[in-house]
């Protein structure tokens, strides 16, 4: 979880960032302190699928198994457990024709 009042005037803006003014690493440093890790990591697993896995998270733009960046050159993931899920998601969303408009609307 996420104190965002603590976190005013922490958090780098989108083009100090593409400045590259701070790394990735410099922000976590920052964050630090009053970053509170109050959700155990299985609501965050970063591109692994665990048994215990509660929200999965592709981090490695390189290895997103759908591939957002024309032209971009894409490693193949680390866990085939992990891109069959998405893929099956995708499956079910493209049978379904859902949406990013469905979500909006959604009751």
């Amino acid at each position: 979880m996420i104190d965002c009042r603590a976190m005013r005037g922490l958090i780098p803006t989108m083009s100090q960032l593409r400045q590259g003014a701070l790394r990735k690493w410099d922000v976590r440093q920052k964050l630090a302190p009053v970053y509170e890790r109050s959700l155990p990591d299985a609501w965050n697993d970063l591109d692994q699928l665990r048994n215990t896995t509660k929200l999965l998270h592709f981090t490695s733009l390189e290895m997103q198994p759908w591939h957002p960046e024309e032209g971009r050159e894409y490693k193949p993931h680390t866990d085939p457990m992990a891109v069959g899920l998405w893929e099956e998601y995708e499956r079910m969303m493209l049978d379904t024709h859902f949406t990013n408009r469905d979500a909006r609307h959604a009751d």
